[in-house]
């Protein structure tokens, strides 16, 4: 299935780890939505994943990644928008430290652990929450695709 007008988004995300706790931050869209996710974001132009994790991580918990390992690809096409996501996840260790928003462009709400049984409270949207369900129960790298994504992100707190 070929899409030749869809735009391309570049995603990094990070899985971080500790006491059987996962780092979330929250985010505010442009709706005013305000919506929990892993750390990291757009890759821009030129620039690697690698590149891109580190500075996410930096900027959206203010920590430095020490070490990290591909775990899954997550790719969705998103026919209301014409869009195709493609979403690499790592999991990542990072140096030590208290994480806080360190977020330029103020998207950031709030950052907290939250223990792994209770990532599925926070983070509602299938699109994030199936692939890193999947993850977390078998701790194997894979590839997910969906086809036919919609996009009908609605949640407040």
């Amino acid at each position: 299935m070929r899409k030749n007008s869809y735009k391309l988004y570049r995603i990094v995300s990070g899985v971080i780890i500790s006491d059987n706790k996962i780092l979330l931050v929250q985010n505010k869209d442009e709706y005013g939505n305000y919506l929990w996710s892993l750390p990291g974001g757009v890759v821009e132009d030129g620039e690697s994943l690698e590149d891109a994790l580190i500075r996410e991580i930096y900027e959206e918990v203010g920590l430095k990644v020490k070490e990290k390992q591909l775990i899954y690809i997550h790719e969705s096409f998103i026919p209301e928008h014409s869009a195709q996501i493609l979403v690499t996840v790592f999991q990542v260790t990072i140096n030590d430290g208290n994480p806080k928003p360190n977020d330029p462009d103020e998207e950031i709400v709030q950052v907290k652990w939250v223990l792994i049984n209770d990532v599925q409270n926070y983070i509602t949207h299938s699109a994030v929450a199936s692939p890193l369900k999947r993850w977390l129960e078998t701790r194997k790298s894979f590839y997910s695709l969906d086809n036919n994504l919609t996009w009908d992100y609605k949640e407040s707190d």
